[in-house]
């Protein structure tokens, strides 16, 4: 196969290029980048089959590692490692323009290490020759791998992370967003990328949000942090912790949005019922809804009143009473039982000063508040003498949760001279010995057991063996729950000493101060 090297067999074109290649061979001498003047060598088809150097400034000698002399005349595929692969994608470079990035060019003999990347550029220079340069793009090849690698790993982040994330750009539209924002939100990612966060937020957060982001497109802040309210796809309102983040570019100015929301929906759901409900209280405190009411306890011998039992009570404007399973277990769940104990104590003294004998129950939650308790013993000390004609209630299975604490509360209650009872007794019954340390005057039987005790002989069995230990222990009995005169007459059998429930007399609003009780 005879090789030729030149694009033709114009002799008198060719005479006429020694000028402009003059010219090109001064110019790539004065590149600082590598620069080489080649000849086309083609078979006797007429296709390229390799590139002969024709000139070849220093910095390509420096980068091959060869003189001028060694390189001059010798082909692209016996000097440049790999290239025979490289031939073909100079030919495609020539005829597109398009740079192509390449390995090594350093030519050692025989081995050429891939650790360097460059840009290569070829350039037709006349007929039969072509220009081929080249600069070293290594680290910025490895930059771009680390940036990708960097890149890639934040969307795996963001994709896997278990808090809903958004990628949104300067004007507030979103342009990547992961699978737990959607999920929070409800919407699917390609509907969300279609709306502005304007669009999901809440107006009541919206105003505040704006403002923020305008500082932060100012420079003034680069973040910020505040729960908002969204909208959900299927209508209802809740709750995130948002976190916004800027990116800026190297003048400063906002590129991007990192937007973070951590559902905290029943968080600020307890949070706003909560103060619903300390409203309501206090509204009803202050108002004079809140109210004692009370039920009469008689001696199961004569009949007389004994005491009464306080009981709490909500009553409405328009006179609708609300009863405490309405209201309590919020009071229990939201920690606001010791405002209501300590409305009912105030109660019960001042109707104890009035010479009635009264009975008010104390919560858990009362009894385990320091700050609670150091009150109402300072009150009951402030009321004197009327302080003895006030006992307090608590259930037993409060007492049974702290008996060391229920000690110490039992101790607190005798040294200012009110007296204790323990309530609903028989639902933790078998556990009494642990309560020998509480100084104790009454048991007061749980209505469970007085209510169906006629025909249960079971029931039966365990308020005949209460009233057996009370007697033991020289302790008064009160049965609750008493609706009919058989089940009345049935305990007085047995020795019951004081008797409550409907038959004896429904809880009905404290009217008056009057002196009712026995003393």
């Amino acid at each position: 196969m005879s090789r030729q090297s030149t694009f033709g067999d114009d002799r008198e074109a060719l005479a006429g290029e020694h000028a402009t290649v003059g010219v090109l061979l001064a110019a790539a001498d004065a590149l600082l980048d590598p620069c080489a003047l080649l000849d086309a060598v083609r078979d006797s088809s007429g296709e390229i089959v390799d590139f002969c150097y024709r000139h070849v400034n220093r910095a390509a000698c420096d980068q091959f590692g060869l003189s001028r002399k060694e390189l001059t005349g010798r082909g692209l595929v016996d000097v440049t490692p790999g290239g025979k692969a490289l031939l073909p994608a100079c030919i495609r470079c020539l005829e597109t323009g398009e740079p192509l990035v390449v390995n090594d060019f350093r030519y050692d003999g025989e081995v050429t290490s891939p650790s360097r990347r460059y840009d290569l550029r070829t350039t037709r220079a006349t007929s039969s020759a072509i220009v081929l340069t080249w600069r070293d793009v290594t680290d910025r090849f490895h930059l771009a791998q680390r940036l990708a690698a960097s890149e890639a790993r934040f969307h795996r982040a963001m994709d896997n992370a278990a808090v809903g994330m958004c990628l949104m750009d300067a004007e507030g539209r979103v342009e990547e967003v992961n699978a737990a924002l959607c999920a929070f939100l409800g919407y699917d990612a390609e509907t969300l990328r279609a709306k502005t966060w304007q669009q999901v937020i809440g107006p009541e957060s919206l105003e505040v949000n704006e403002k923020r982001v305008k500082d932060m497109l100012s420079g003034r802040i680069d973040s910020y942090r505040m729960i908002n309210q969204y909208l959900h796809a299927d209508g209802h309102w809740i709750w995130g912790d948002y976190s916004v983040s800027c990116i800026r570019d190297d003048d400063g100015r906002v590129e991007n949005v990192l937007v973070q929301v951590i559902d905290v929906t029943p968080v600020e759901r307890e949070l706003r019922e909560r103060l619903e409900f300390e409203e309501f209280l206090w509204t009803a405190i202050t108002d004079g809804h809140l109210v004692a009411y009370a039920q009469p306890i008689v001696d199961a011998r004569t009949g007389r009143l004994v005491e009464e039992e306080l009981l709490v009570r909500i009553v409405q404007p328009d006179g609708q009473v609300v009863v405490p399973d309405q209201f309590l277990p919020q009071a229990r769940r939201f920690g606001m039982m010791p405002t209501i104990d300590r409305f009912m104590v105030a109660r019960a003294i001042e109707l104890a000063q009035a010479g009635r004998r009264v009975a008010v129950n104390l919560s858990a939650a009362s009894i385990n508040d320091a700050a609670t308790m150091a009150a109402i013993i300072e009150e009951l000390r402030a009321a004197g003498e009327a302080a003895a004609r006030v006992s307090f209630e608590i259930t037993e299975h409060t007492a049974l949760a702290s008996t060391d604490l229920a000690e110490r509360f039992s101790g607190g209650m005798r040294d200012v001279g009110c007296r204790l009872a323990l309530d609903d007794f028989g639902t933790g019954f078998g556990s009494f010995t642990e309560l020998r340390g509480m100084t104790l005057h009454k048991l007061k039987i749980d209505q469970s057991f007085v209510t169906d005790m006629l025909r249960s002989p079971q029931d039966e069995s365990v308020v005949r063996a209460i009233i057996a230990i009370a007697g033991e222990f020289g302790l008064l009995t009160t049965a609750e729950g008493i609706e009919d005169i058989e089940t009345r007459n049935r305990l007085v059998q047995l020795g019951i000493d004081q008797l409550q429930g409907f038959l004896i007399g429904r809880p009905a609003p404290v009217l008056n101060t009057t002196s009712k009780s026995g003393h």
